[in-house]
């Protein structure tokens, strides 16, 4: 173990894994179990609402309900400083993101292999009653060891309870690899057979190499999953 940049709670933060636009993902040491472990935190610098927090907080829940092989899980789950974190168990890999950007497609075998893997996780949260809405790439895990592991339940969607917590109309995921009626902003819609779609686009940029929707920006993006068909796969990897 390196020297610490920041402590955090009991823990000593050592660098920033990611960092998206509700939370940050630290490499963190904790010195009373002597091990490494990844902590999400509130993104620094916004101003955290309660619904922030409660939706912070339901990722960590959700997450705690799942205990599967493919899924990172979740140990503890606390607060520093009025700010909420979660504890979670440090994953020596690289995630699949960078993966393809680095090595291009990968080999179909291994393409299914990953997806496959994937869909297991998939099969637990949605026994549990999760969508998780973000399938993609950078939400996909491949440790050193041979696992695959689904992350990031942010967006996660719990179909057992009655009330709905985005409003209709507002798009949330990533628009590559999200079906049409999470585009459009159908909320009512997403279901598990969401996810299956966002799990197709993922398998097609492993076989690709690239989303199978691109553009400009998002708006462009979200355009073409709602009016164009992905373009066929073995025409951009013979």
């Amino acid at each position: 173990m390196g020297e610490f940049k920041a402590r955090f709670d009991r823990y000593e933060i050592q660098e920033e894994l990611s960092h998206g636009s509700m939370g940050v993902v630290y490499r963190a040491f904790d010195p009373m179990l002597q091990r490494d472990i990844a902590i999400k935190v509130l993104a620094q610098g916004r101003v955290a609402n309660k619904e922030d927090v409660a939706r912070f907080m339901r990722e960590a829940r959700a997450v705690a309900r799942l205990s599967h092989p493919n899924i990172v899980p979740v140990h503890e789950v606390g607060e520093h400083a009025g700010n909420p974190y979660f504890t979670m168990d440090y994953i020596h890999g690289r995630v699949l993101s960078r993966m393809l950007r680095e090595s291009g497609a990968l080999p179909p075998r291994r393409a299914v292999q990953v997806v496959r893997e994937v869909a297991r996780a998939l099969v637990a949260a949605h026994e549990k009653g999760l969508v998780h809405r973000d399938i993609k790439p950078s939400n996909v895990m491949l440790a050193d060891d041979g696992r695959v592991l689904l992350m990031d339940f942010g967006l996660a969607k719990d179909m057992s309870s009655d009330t709905v917590r985005t409003q209709s109309g507002t798009t949330i995921g990533t628009p590559a690899y999200m079906p049409p009626e999470q585009a459009r902003g159908d909320n009512t819609a997403i279901s598990e057979r969401s996810d299956v779609y966002s799990l197709g686009a993922v398998l097609f940029e492993c076989l690709t190499g690239r989303a199978p929707f691109e553009g400009e920006g998002m708006v462009e993006v979200v355009m073409r999953v709602l009016e164009q068909p992905p373009p066929a796969p073995r025409r951009l990897n013979p």
